[in-house]
């Protein structure tokens, strides 16, 4: 303890009563001949009744005003150093203090530290850290965590009525709990696979004896097949590989408006609940249409659209290409 620095420290003027105790503290504990102190957090806080965090707050306020030098090291204790007026018993007037000697103050000579004839210590201390590190050196119970980035999706609604707009286009049902993970696990939208489930589930592969070639949806994700290459591109077929006009309708917009029947279907039946899902993809399905540029070939195949839809939606698309058709289908 040095009775220099704890007068020093009584003296001093903070900007708070818990600046000044926490202060008083590391003064009464300041050692003067290796001009440091070194009292764990925990101890300052019990000392002081305060809280670690407060413990804190006054260390970074006290080395702000130039009261207190910190030196932190990872794994070891902070090591405390006061300014070099804190031990030179106020011979000179100090602005913080406001202390000046007596005018009628006998004069007394201060001993130089270390005394010339001192021997050299036996180890080397460290010099007081550089007053601009200290004010911005952070504590890591102090550093505010960056918030996490945002999900894509902002609730687990919105995953599943992606998942039950796979499930219901995926042409084979079977273990559904399990498809469920995969999907989660592969973080998909279902514009993602759903032009890629349309060209497979009308190809050999899947539709021979019975689909029983089509691979179970949970298999189907966890094997990432949807970035397989399409078994035909829809573009280059001809009109006279099939005459059946349904044939002719692309194929997203067949389950497209396939899935909006079955919800219309429930709607009527009294299930308000599909009502959100409904208008999402009654939006989509306006906004693909508008997306498109038709050829000239498909804008001759409009009255064939027409004819062979099943849904509003197919409709939409065929009067699309040629608004001067009548629309004969009702939902």
């Amino acid at each position: 303890m040095s009775n220099s620095a704890l007068n020093w420290a009584w003296k001093t003027t903070c900007r708070t009563h818990t600046e000044k105790l926490v202060l008083v503290f590391l003064a009464d504990r300041w050692n003067a001949k290796s001009e440091l102190c070194f009292p764990s957090i925990p101890s300052i806080a019990a000392g002081c009744s305060l809280s670690e965090r407060g413990v804190h707050s006054q260390l970074f306020a006290l080395e702000a005003a130039g009261l207190l030098f910190v030196s932190r090291e990872q794994g070891r204790s902070n090591r405390y150093s006061l300014p070099p007026h804190a031990m030179q018993g106020f011979d000179a007037e100090d602005p913080r203090t406001g202390c000046a000697p007596a005018p009628d103050a006998p004069p007394h000579a201060m001993r130089e530290t270390p005394a010339p004839d001192a021997p050299p210590p036996p180890h080397a201390m460290r010099g007081t850290p550089a007053r601009q590190r200290s004010v911005t050196q952070s504590n890591p119970k102090e550093t505010q965590r960056e918030p996490k980035a945002q999900s894509v999706r902002n609730s687990n609604t919105d995953g599943a009525d992606e998942f039950d707009l796979f499930w219901k286009a995926y042409p084979r049902h079977v273990g559904k709990q399990k498809a469920k993970q995969e999907w989660a696990k592969a973080k998909l939208t279902f514009a993602e696979v759903e032009k890629q489930i349309a060209a497979w589930a009308r190809s050999e592969d899947w539709t021979k004896d019975g689909g029983k070639f089509c691979p179970h949806p949970a298999t189907w994700l966890h094997q990432r097949r949807w970035e397989d290459d399409a078994p035909y591109s829809e573009p280059e077929r001809k009109e006279w590989d099939n005459p059946n006009p349904r044939s002719f309708i692309p194929a997203n917009l067949h389950l497209r408006g396939k899935y909006c029947n079955s919800l219309r279907a429930q709607l009527a039946d009294g299930d308000e609940s599909v009502r959100e899902t409904l208008l999402k993809l009654r939006t989509a399905n306006a906004d693909w249409i508008s997306a498109q540029t038709p050829s000239e070939a498909e804008i001759a195949r409009a009255k064939a659209y027409l004819d062979g839809a099943e849904s509003i939606e197919e409709v939409e698309y065929a009067m699309f290409l040629n608004p001067e058709l009548t629309p004969t289908f009702t939902a």
